[in-house]
């Protein structure tokens, strides 16, 4: 019955619980119903609530499978192993010109280096050469040794094709907006023939765009076939690196048959969109070398070199049954370990023009799996079908101990999550931050003792509303600088650069408040416990600002009446300040703190007057309520009690009134 019930639709469960409300009350019972409540009730209505999901790998493999653009590559990898000397080296590569309308560079690697792997070449293993992939999160990549061998075998000639192909890419950002329209009206047509597109938050559909793109406005397209196609991805990878700049044409690559090339880092790059891998069923080169695979046994390696791999991009997963696109790596990860060790015969020779051939035919008639009634969840059943249709049904996914529901669920949370980001889109939230920010504005304009001052005394309903817009702007902000060092260095950089501006106003605007609730509470040493994306910002920015000019000085005097305080840990300088002055006024001071307080005061008094000479702190900071007076109350009072006599240039500052005429 309770399994039944779970089945229903939301109408008849809503039709069943009231018998269950009914019953609870009869047996005497009178605590709130919501503690007696049917789990499965509870369950079925966070279920109805949530917008469904659904899978669409096989629309999406049908898709790619259909375009001219893979046959286009393929054609020119059997073209480049037709040439008996290009087989002569481990490594060869060719470009085409243009063909039909792409530029396709080509990489073909020996059979000798798959069926006889060297021992060691399945270990995973760094290069400065691949430095440029470094994040804050992954300060080092991986390489698979065997790849990164062949790819250093070609470098020199490679840097050299670099400046060939750049003319190429010149040509290809001239065209872009001459074929935008064009491209926008093949998505829109693609998307009606195959409508769970739309639905689908777990594909990469980010690829299936460029594939359509490239084939339509004639693109860089590098190819290879296996390890031949592992080089082609390093080369893709250095390419996209250097082509920041030029992001309408950045080139795109498509593997056939090629072996996991890194790790976790690799895993991680922005740039998985780009990346297309073709791989059959019965093609085992693609798990050479993981530890399950058949040419995996080379007594050298160690395990720990070769368990860290993880796959990246878009895996077009082909059988004589269909296709089907994923990108979730741990999925893709344990579908080629199961290859890997299930096919017959060692490593051999797959003809994946024969299985293109085959595939485009089925994409015009297919039939659909069955699937358990236990996956009723469309989005489940979606992933049943669609691995079923590359060759894994759920016996052979159980005898290789693979929980297919746990892998789902976790693909369903991903998809969910991803869902609800793309709700709340960048440009969205960045306007919304821009109403938080004007908010913030208008407040700093009526705060009459300094909006700093205001927000700490928390004397009005409208500093209370404050914070609500603080907690908004940190939460974005946070967000952005993990974005950001997720990025590997130079996109990080360019990102950085983009986004500077707002993030340098945003931090002047709103680490003063949380400076402010800081002391509120009483506490002390806010700069040892100051948020690390503050850090970045203020770190970042003073990588790139440049020292004011005598002109630009005369500028910034010139509006310093309407300027955020350059600093924003001005006002925690200011508490500390304070809190010296309150310490060696106090019986309880001992001489090493009196020293310590003091030297604390000399320091603070030139680090003030710095600011004051670059015009770079607020002129509310001299407001007679402010933080700051406060301070210079405690602290002249403090020196003309003192025994020794003591002057500087903000005591001459300060006591002749020269604030009013600053700003």
């Amino acid at each position: 019955m309770v399994e039944q019930v779970e089945r229903k639709p939301q109408k008849e469960g809503a039709m069943v619980e009231p018998l269950d409300i009914v019953a609870y009350y009869r047996e005497g019972v009178r605590n709130n119903i919501t503690e007696g409540r049917s789990e499965r009730i509870s369950m079925e209505g966070r279920r109805m609530n949530q917008v469904p999901l659904f899978s669409s790998a096989r629309e999406l493999g049908n898709l790619i499978v259909t375009s001219n653009l893979i046959d286009s590559a393929l054609t020119k990898i059997l073209e480049l192993q037709r040439d008996q000397t290009a087989l002569l080296s481990p490594v060869q590569y060719r470009v085409f010109y243009p063909s039909p309308n792409c530029t396709i560079v080509a990489f073909v690697s020996s059979p000798d280096c798959t069926q006889n792997p060297l021992p060691g070449q399945g270990d995973l293993v760094p290069s400065p050469l691949f430095d440029f992939l470094c994040t804050e999160e992954y300060k080092s990549v991986s390489i698979n040794r065997a790849a990164l061998t062949l790819f250093t075998y070609l470098h020199d000639h490679l840097s050299g094709l670099k400046t060939q192909l750049d003319h190429e890419i010149s040509l290809i950002e001239s065209n872009y907006l001459k074929k935008k329209k064009t491209l926008h009206i093949s998505i829109c047509v693609a998307s009606s023939h195959y409508p769970l597109i739309g639905c689908d938050s777990t594909l990469n559909r980010k690829t299936v765009e460029l594939v359509l793109l490239t084939e339509i406005e004639g693109q860089l397209i590098i190819t290879g076939h296996s390890l031949g196609g592992a080089v082609a991805s390093l080369f893709t990878l250095c390419l996209l690196d250097e082509n920041l700049l030029k992001p309408k044409c950045r080139p795109f690559c498509i593997t056939f048959g090629s072996p996991l090339v890194g790790g976790f880092g690799l895993q991680h790059s922005i740039w998985n969109s780009f990346f297309l891998h073709v791989v059959s069923n019965q093609d085992p080169v693609p798990g050479l070398f993981l530890p399950s695979g058949r040419g995996r046994s080379t007594p050298t390696s160690s395990h720990s070199q070769t368990t860290g791999y993880k796959p990246f991009g878009t895996y077009l997963l082909c059988s004589e049954l269909g296709c089907a696109c994923f990108d979730n790596p741990d999925l893709i990860l344990e579908l080629l370990k199961v290859i890997s060790s299930e096919v017959a015969g060692g490593l051999q020779d797959v003809d994946y023009g024969e299985i293109l051939r085959n595939l485009k035919d089925r994409a015009i008639c297919k039939g659909l799996p069955q699937v358990g009634e236990r996956f009723a969840n469309p989005f489940s059943a979606g992933i049943i079908m669609e691995l079923e249709t590359i060759g894994f049904n759920q016996t052979k996914l159980l005898q290789h101990n693979i929980d297919i529901e746990t892998v789902i669920s976790a693909m369903e949370a991903e998809a969910r999550n991803l869902t609800q980001k793309n709700k709340a889109s960048d440009a969205k939230k960045l306007n919304e931050i821009k109403i938080d920010m004007t908010r913030l504005e208008l407040y700093k304009k009526n705060s009459n003792m300094g909006y700093y001052d205001c927000f700490k005394n928390q004397g009005s309903k409208r500093d209370i509303h404050v914070e609500q817009f603080r907690v908004n702007l940190t939460g974005y902000w946070e967000g952005m600088v993990a974005q950001i060092q997720r990025k590997p260095h130079k996109e990080g950089a360019t990102f950085r650069t983009r986004w500077l501006y707002a993030g340098t106003v945003y931090r002047r605007m709103v680490e003063p408040l949380d400076i402010a609730a800081f002391y509120r509470e009483g506490r002390k040493d806010y700069m040892n416990k100051r948020s690390a994306h503050y850090k970045l910002l203020q770190e970042w920015y003073e990588e790139d600002v440049k020292p004011p000019s005598r002109d630009k000085l005369d500028s910034k005097k010139q509006k310093v009446s309407s300027i955020l305080t350059e600093d924003s840990c001005f006002w925690a300088h200011v508490e500390e300040a304070i809190l010296s002055c309150e310490l060696l006024k106090s019986e309880n001071c001992n001489l090493e703190e009196g020293k310590s307080s003091w030297d604390n005061l000399v320091k603070f008094e030139e680090y003030v007057m710095e600011q004051i000479d670059n015009y770079a702190v607020s002129p509310e900071i001299f407001l007679e309520k402010s933080s700051f007076m406060k301070w210079w109350g405690l602290y002249e009072g403090y020196i003309d009690t003192r025994s020794n006599s003591h002057s500087s240039p903000l005591i001459s500052f300060m006591k002749n009134r020269s604030y009013r005429q600053y700003g």
